[in-house]
């Protein structure tokens, strides 16, 4: 037995080491079994974590580090809490008044602070998931270091890159989307979502897929299940043509929605689909006109059930 191992962790039968098992609060022998102690004080928290993030959030020795925030989260503030009188009251508010100056004391700082202030609005009006923030504001701390954002309009810059960055993540939403939420044209937009594609360091971008638009299109829509599976199933079945090339995914997915949507008697107007896809009615026709010179649908029938036994007889 090596000598530099804790003689408390040895067993006293017959020499093997003790192992503890948490779930039992017990500490044995892993060679013979004696159990040495029991009921043993877990030291850990008492709650259950099932991931890293999970275990971020839970942990109480502060909140943790995100870059959405200008010093990452480590600053303090002063909470606003009822005070008791009124002199006390406006110390407190003097207090947070240079709190905040001097978590911002340079322009830069406070350029920043305003710039993630404004990404997290925007992802929380369009109802986005934190990662897609939290890389926004990473590429947006890049872009600054390299000077790329300075004298630019926030509002253009913060949007392009939100937009990015749902890209990055496969949040499927559109130019137009993120530009109304943002208060911009959606030309200038894309014109800034060039440049920061560009200087961004993101190795590459996942192409959008039409099963995505298919589902993002039945959310918007309200559509019923049995229309949106039917849809994917016309996808699948004429992904192998070639009148799929070079075409647009959004327009792709519109136009099975459509046939879908007649199929199944729910009968859509062109011009609702093309609106929530944002596409126009001459591309959903040319679709799914496209699609049917090509393929025959046929529709299986189930044979209506007679209700009287005279009509069954």
């Amino acid at each position: 037995m090596d000598k530099d191992i804790d003689e408390s962790l040895i067993c006293k039968i017959c020499g093997g080491r003790l192992i503890g098992d948490p779930e039992r609060g017990e500490a044995f022998c892993e060679a013979c079994g004696y159990i040495l102690d029991e009921h043993i004080i877990d030291p850990g928290p008492e709650w259950k974590a099932f991931d890293i993030e999970d275990k971020e959030k839970r942990v109480r020795v502060g909140s943790p580090i995100t870059p959405t925030l200008h010093d990452y989260g480590i600053g303090s503030e002063i909470d606003y809490t009822q005070d008791s009188t009124e002199s006390v009251g406006n110390k407190y508010d003097a207090l947070r008044i240079w709190q905040k100056r001097l978590r911002t004391s340079s322009p830069a700082e406070r350029s920043l602070a305003y710039a993630l202030s404004t990404i997290n609005n925007l992802c929380s009006s369009l109802k986005m998931p934190s990662v897609v923030a939290e890389t926004a504001s990473r590429i947006y701390r890049q872009l600054q270091k390299k000077g790329i954002v300075k004298s630019r309009s926030v509002s253009k810059v913060t949007a392009a890159i939100v937009y990015l960055s749902a890209k990055i993540h496969e949040v499927e939403r559109s130019a137009k989307e993120v530009s109304e939420a943002a208060g911009i044209e959606v030309k200038a937009l894309n014109k800034y979502y060039r440049m920061i594609a560009s200087e961004a360091s993101v190795d590459h971008l996942p192409l959008p897929t039409v099963e995505k638009h298919i589902a993002r299109l039945a959310n918007i829509m309200k559509l019923s299940p049995k229309t949106e599976r039917l849809a994917l199933q016309i996808f699948k079945a004429t992904k192998s043509i070639s009148i799929h090339d070079g075409k647009s995914p959004n327009g792709l997915a519109a136009a099975c929605i459509y046939i879908a949507s007649v199929i199944n008697s729910e009968n859509l107007p062109q011009r609702e689909v093309a609106l929530a896809a944002d596409i126009t009615e001459v591309t959903v026709r040319h679709r799914y006109k496209e699609i049917l010179d090509n393929y025959v649908i046929r529709q299986k029938l189930k044979p209506q059930r007679s209700v009287n036994n005279r009509d069954a007889n």
